[in-house]
């Protein structure tokens, strides 16, 4: 069985044109000893599917946890689904060298700030990347309206 790229590259380009929406990435900036400044960077304009991922009891990877009998909270994590080029980027203007996104990378959906904590090429075709994200609970990703004290 052979698989038709152009087809199946086509199809996912036909999605994301339909019902695909735009999502700003963002570098950490560095200063010259390599720590972060807490400033961003927008490195890159992603056009992509978001959706959701909830990993469940019947998932076919396996997964090795350290604890004891309790109680086990499955979050949803945010994915984008964009093609396989969408993820590189000229990393100057002047060279011709690419980057691509990067763990540790920014996306915003909605005010909450994500981190990116992976990119997997969907089934190692080189058509089409997901790229996962992890929110950060901090003081100034959470809601703008104070609480009001009784």
């Amino acid at each position: 069985m052979s698989i038709n790229f152009k087809m199946e590259r086509y199809k996912i380009k036909r999605e994301i044109k339909r019902s695909g929406t735009y999502h700003d990435i963002y570098r950490p900036e560095l200063n010259e000893y390599g720590e972060p400044t807490g400033e961003l960077k927008k490195i890159l304009t992603i056009h992509g599917l978001y959706h959701e991922y909830a990993p469940h009891t019947l998932d076919t990877y396996i997964y090795l946890t350290g604890q004891e009998a309790g109680v086990k909270r499955n979050k949803k994590t945010p994915q984008i689904y964009c093609l396989f080029e969408d993820v590189f980027f000229k990393d100057n203007e002047e060279g011709e060298e690419y980057s691509h996104v990067r763990i540790g990378d920014v996306c915003f959906f909605g005010e909450k700030k994500y981190i990116c904590t992976g990119l997997r090429n969907y089934q190692e075709l080189n058509i089409a990347f997901d790229i996962s994200f992890e929110g950060v609970d901090d003081i100034e990703s959470g809601p703008k309206t104070p609480r009001k004290s009784s």
